[in-house]
C-alpha cells in the first residue's frame, strides 16, 4: 500500500508589486511603468524567501495602503516614478525620472 505524501507548504513570504498610476503630465513615457514594476519584482525575486506577484493594474498610494491593510499575509510594494533635477542636465529634459520603491505591509 502506497503512502500518500502531503506537499510541503510554501513558506515563502508573499509580496505583490504594483506601480503608481501614470501621470500624463510627468513627462515619463507610458511604457516605463511596466519596466519599473518588472525591474523591482525581478530584484525581489532574487531572494529565495519571497514569492513575488505582479499587480494587474496601476494603483495610487491610498489604494496600495488599503490593499496592504486588507491582505492577511501578502506584503504590498508600490513603486513610484519621481521627478528630480539632478538628472535633468544629463538627459536634457525638464522632467527627468528616478525610480523609487516604497514598501507598505500589514500590521498584525
Amino acid at each position: 500500500m502506497e503512502k500518500k505524501t502531503v506537499p510541503d507548504k510554501d513558506v515563502r513570504i508573499p509580496v505583490l508589486v504594483a506601480i503608481e498610476d501614470h501621470n500624463p503630465f510627468s513627462g515619463i513615457p507610458y511604457y516605463l511603468a511596466g519596466t519599473i514594476r518588472d525591474t523591482c519584482a525581478d530584484r525581489l525575486r532574487k531572494s529565495p524567501d519571497l514569492k513575488v506577484g505582479l499587480a494587474e493594474r496601476g494603483m495610487n498610494r491610498s489604494e496600495a495602503v488599503k490593499l496592504a491593510k486588507t491582505e492577511k499575509e501578502t506584503y504590498v510594494v508600490c513603486c513610484k516614478s519621481k521627478v528630480t533635477r539632478s538628472i535633468a542636465a544629463d538627459l536634457e529634459m525638464e522632467l527627468p525620472t528616478v525610480y523609487t520603491c516604497a514598501t507598505r505591509s500589514t500590521l498584525q
